[in-house]
């Protein structure tokens, strides 16, 4: 419910809640933006329960390193940025400044925590390469400064409280604000994202090396024509060309790179567009964040999960010693967690080859 019209989106019947002062646009928007953060915080959650034998074999049956540190304070951090942001958008918080600054915390932590698993990732690909280690903690320190400036600027106010009545009554849906211009918030996806982007061009760079050299890889390219100049990029199939680079891209880690650069282009341009059109600009440019938050996590520590288990060839058998199951499929679901067990097994992945050496 709104104050210009019956929204349809807005489930609130008490003409007394926050979002009934507001217009329909704001109130439609800061509800899409509820329901984005109840979503991501659910992807997140549930892969962190679905991940929980993996994260036992890399805890107990290992023994825990200070990245693994890091490692937990990534998980937890993303669980309580978006965990804080459904709760704001949902509750009127009584303290609105306090919450607005714990979830800037949360949200800058969590970033930090991220942008060094990727790192330590790409450091241990490229441990030889000191201008792209270079480049990389450059753009990885960029995007901590960047995340800090534009996430620390911002403190909590209450909108949606009817004019003339009492504050303790009607105490508003907390949202932050800022007193600097609000484009310069936009540092924080823009920075991110040059970061994500140095990322993923050198894992997939990677990929592409280690499939050249990889003879099993050339079995799958039969019945495929192969050139042996520039087009060496391109396979050729019944006359239609297919970029191999973009097959590259597109394995099971790169897609989660690439849906958060996609979803960056939307927050970008709703933190630059969101005061021009809506009063209450930080839900609404906040609503690609979250699900951000959660792909980043979910890739970061799937990385990592797998550069600890997979470093020392270590996977999981829900049935006996011959079944081994990748520990890169995210999805592992078994009935009986009792028969589970850790075996020597060789690796063959993707990103995760056996010449990658662990920092």
């Amino acid at each position: 419910m709104s104050n210009d019209d019956t929204s349809g989106l807005t489930p609130f019947l008490n003409p007394t809640t926050p979002l009934a002062f507001m217009s329909k646009k704001d109130g439609d928007l800061l509800t899409l933006s509820r329901h984005f953060a109840f979503g991501s915080l659910s992807i997140l959650c549930w892969d962190v329960m679905d991940s929980m034998v993996l994260d036992y074999g890399l805890f107990f049956v290992q023994k825990p390193s200070w990245t693994s540190i890091i490692f937990v304070i990534s998980r937890l951090s993303a669980l309580g940025f978006l965990g804080l942001s459904a709760l704001n958008l949902t509750t009127a918080p009584l303290d609105c400044a306090v919450v607005v600054h714990s979830m800037n915390v949360a949200a800058i932590v969590s970033r930090a925590c991220t942008g060094f698993l990727f790192y330590t990732r790409v450091k241990s690909l490229y441990s030889s390469k000191r201008l792209v280690l270079g480049l990389l903690a450059a753009a990885l320190l960029a995007s901590i400064a960047g995340a800090t400036f534009g996430l620390w600027t911002l403190t909590g106010i209450r909108v949606g409280v009817p004019t003339g009545a009492p504050v303790s009554k009607y105490r508003g849906v907390c949202v932050s604000h800022t007193t600097i211009p609000y484009w310069s918030i936009s540092l924080t996806p823009v920075t991110e994202a040059i970061f994500d982007i140095f990322v993923c061009i050198a894992i997939t760079y990677k990929i592409q090396q280690y499939q050249e050299s990889d003879d099993t890889s050339r079995c799958q390219t039969r019945g495929w024509e192969r050139s042996n100049n520039w087009r060496n990029w391109v396979y050729r199939s019944k006359g239609r060309p297919l970029s191999r680079l973009a097959d590259r891209f597109m394995r099971d880690s790169q897609i989660y790179v690439i849906l958060a650069l996609c979803i960056k282009i939307p927050e970008i341009c709703l933190v630059l567009v969101a005061p021009l059109f809506f009063r209450s600009t930080s839900g609404i440019s906040l609503m690609f964040a979250f699900p951000d938050v959660a792909l980043t996590n979910i890739l970061t520590t799937k990385i990592y999960r797998n550069m600890k288990l997979g470093r020392r060839g270590l996977t999981l058998s829900p049935f006996n010693a011959n079944t081994t199951l990748d520990p890169t499929f995210i999805g592992l679901s078994v009935q009986n967690t009792s028969r589970i067990k850790f075996v020597k097994r060789p690796l063959a992945l993707e990103v995760f080859t056996p010449s990658a050496r662990e920092p």
